[in-house]
């Protein structure tokens, strides 16, 4: 899937309503946010949108890495 949004919050949020399992997020520079995502088998009621929130938090792996969060501060 090729879509383009401007930050990784939306596009985890775009992951979770299409009901894909996000495994991981990557910035990279210069302009590209990359999901690996999986799409969910099994249809239980809020297990995607509750994995996926850990990515949303604010010690998700992924800000470690944001090269915009540098430049901000």
């Amino acid at each position: 899937m090729h879509h383009h949004v401007f930050s990784p919050e939306t596009l985890i949020q775009v992951f979770t309503r299409l009901e894909m399992r996000v495994l991981n997020v990557v910035i990279e520079r210069p302009f590209h946010i990359i999901g690996v995502v999986r799409k969910s088998e099994v249809a239980v009621v809020g297990s995607v949108e509750g994995h996926n929130i850990a990515f949303m938090s604010e010690s998700a792996d992924w800000r470690r890495y944001d090269p915009l969060a540098r430049l901000e501060q």
